[in-house]
């Protein structure tokens, strides 16, 4: 006995049976302390070593807690992972000499690492079944096999427009994932209630398992959470870069007037950025109205600095503007451009739909005619299935079919007009196999609408519909449909939103005159078409000369626009002047200078605000040279 306690001395002391138990077992949890339950063990030799064997009291200075075991358990449960022993203060009640005491004792507690609840911990009567239904079942802050840290790769749209997409490494999270939701019903327009959706619930079960799809006012919350810190960012922004704001106001088929006030600005990497910031019911379309909405907008978002306001030719946006010019000159921190002289611009887009809708009125025979037609062909399902079959049977090439128009939108007008063109063999034969419902179609009586001096109505008496369309009309329609393709595309040019569009305002200009003019001296068409398209030339050209009659009436920061474009500069505005408009050459030089002044005054301005106050509270100023 004296020898082998010896020989155990010299080596050490020798390993208990628990610590060789682990040694030769693998590690069941990784250094974060997440893990599965380890294998079930079928040995018996095993078990009985484990049991019988405690492992060695802790030292500890402080006293006994009131559950606390005289010898702690070996923690062997793969729960114990999840769980974690923590010491509490209780207040209990205690007798003492028949009176009730209340008396702070330490209690030892079983606490959940993710959810924090708390659990009753007795070393020697409690379990471990109520912590593994817990994690299991109940807490809903645990993901079961869940590395936060393991990222996978991904392929992402890029904002750069070399690469459209690439890959990268992104680890998943319940906030990310609740984050995308809410943009997706946003983006999407979508109802909160989607998320509560079977499809949807097993559609994301499907995406992503670990998930939890939260309740449609969880998305209302983090939706208005998302909405403040937009909000708080947008408004650093706006007080960064000068802002130039567009409004429109409508009536809903409900009878409710609306407006939307919409932000444009150029950030410092010179990517141009559109924000919706107001978008709300209005009174009435007074211009009172809508400039005190775009002052509370401009207060709420803290605006200050506001180079311009687009909005269309009523007069009441006049009204409007010279309201909100008026108040922001009385601003403590007023920060208008020139003091807000250029602040006024109009629409283009509406100045063309304008002009175009003088000249419609007068082939406005002509297009009643085949709107009818088209009107009835859209009717009914098996009208459109006969249609289709005229197609077939003329061997018509296109592949489109006939739409409908918005009478009050002229674009839609001409895409109307282009279709029916196309499709124009597959209507006169509807009108010579002498169909019985196309032609009774047109002996049907109607109320027909009018617009004398600007005010529409409609007629009481009743008329049969106008149609079928004859030959002329066709005509007509084809001669309008190749004059109005120029009008379509500057209004397409002129309403884009992710590019800018000032510098090329004075060319669509020009396009739209040039385009009038022909109207004038048409080639190779009947006298009925001649006669009208000059008629409908009188009526544009009059319309073109309210609004872009003489240079005075387009806002001077697009001439501005046009000379900082590299590619014509201010020798190019000179050319225009002297070959459009017919000006001498003393007058070009006067307009010439003119804009050099006030590229000079907006050079002086920007520098004055980005050079900040100096000592004499005076800046250098900026000189243009004459060879731009």
């Amino acid at each position: 006995m004296y020898q082998s306690c010896t020989e155990g001395s010299s080596t050490g002391t020798s390993p208990s049976p628990v610590q060789q138990l682990e040694e030769t077992q693998p590690p069941s949890q990784s250094s974060k302390g997440k893990c599965m339950p380890p294998p079930k063990s079928t040995s018996k030799k095993r078990k009985a070593a484990t049991s019988k064997e405690v492992a060695p009291k802790e030292k500890s200075d402080k006293p006994p807690t009131a559950q606390s075991a005289p010898k702690d358990v070996v923690q062997r449960s793969w729960v114990w992972n999840h769980i974690t022993k923590v010491t509490i203060k209780e207040t209990k009640e205690i007798m003492t000499e028949g009176n009730k005491e209340q008396v702070e004792v330490d209690v030892l507690k079983a606490k959940c690492n993710y959810c924090g609840q708390l659990f009753a911990c007795d070393p020697r009567g409690s379990g471990t079944s109520t912590y593994i239904k817990h994690i299991k079942k109940v807490c809903k802050k645990y993901v079961p096999n869940n590395d936060t840290d393991q990222k996978v790769l991904s392929a992402v749209t890029s904002s750069s427009s070399d690469v459209k997409s690439m890959l990268v490494a992104k680890g998943w999270s319940q906030e990310e994932s609740v984050t995308g939701i809410v943009e997706f019903i946003v983006i999407d327009e979508m109802p909160f209630s989607v998320v509560e959706k079977v499809g949807f619930r097993k559609m994301m079960g499907k995406v992503q398992p670990r998930l939890h799809v939260p309740s449609r006012r969880t998305v209302v919350r983090e939706m208005l959470r998302m909405y403040g810190d937009m909000k708080t960012n947008l408004r650093v922004e706006f007080g960064k870069y000068r802002v130039s704001l567009t409004t429109d106001t409508w009536t809903s088929v409900q009878n409710v007037n609306y407006m939307v006030i919409t932000a444009h600005f150029v950030d410092d990497e010179w990517n141009l950025h559109k924000r919706i910031i107001n978008f709300c019911p209005i009174a009435s379309h007074t211009g009172k109205e809508i400039g005190n909405l775009i002052l509370e907008c401009l207060i709420e978002w803290k605006i200050e600095r506001v180079m311009c306001i687009s909005v269309d030719n009523a007069s009441a946006n006049k009204v409007a503007i010279d309201k909100v010019l008026k108040k922001m000159k009385s601003w403590p921190n007023s920060q208008l451009l020139l003091g807000g002289k250029y602040m006024h611009v109009r629409c283009l887009a509406h100045i063309i739909n304008l002009i175009v809708k003088d000249g419609l009125k007068k082939l406005d025979k002509s297009i009643q005619s085949i709107r009818n037609a088209v009107k009835f062909v859209r009717s009914s399902p098996r009208r459109f299935d006969d249609f289709k079959k005229c197609v077939v049977n003329e061997f018509v090439e296109s592949k489109g079919l006939v739409v409908m128009d918005v009478p009050t939108r002229w674009n839609s007008t001409y895409l109307m007009l282009e279709s029916a063109l196309k499709l124009k063999k597959a209507f006169n034969r509807m009108c010579e196999d002498e169909d019985k419902d196309y032609m009774s179609y047109f002996e049907e009586k109607e109320d027909l609408s009018f617009d004398v001096d600007g005010e529409e109505g409609v007629e009481k008496c009743r008329k049969g519909r106008v149609g079928p369309p004859i030959e002329q009309d066709w005509d007509s329609a084809q001669v309008f449909v190749s004059f109005l393709k120029v009008f379509y595309l500057v209004t397409l040019k002129v309403s884009a939103t992710k590019y800018p569009t000032s510098h090329t305002a004075v060319h669509d200009m020009i396009a739209v005159e040039s385009e009038i003019n022909k109207l004038f001296h048409p080639k190779n068409t009947s006298f009925f078409v001649e006669e009208v398209l000059r008629d409908m030339g009188v009526m544009m050209k009059a319309k073109y000369i309210k609004y872009f009659g003489s240079i005075e009436s387009i806002n001077q920061l697009f001439i501005v626009a046009l000379v900082l474009d590299p590619r014509f500069k201010l020798r190019h505005f000179s050319h225009l002047c002297k070959t459009i408009l017919g000006f001498g050459e003393q007058e070009v030089e006067e307009r010439s200078n003119e804009v050099k002044a006030l590229m000079k005054e907006l050079c002086d301005e920007y520098t004055r605000y980005a050079a900040g106050p100096q000592k004499n509270g005076k800046t250098k100023p900026v000189s243009i040279s004459n060879e731009c």
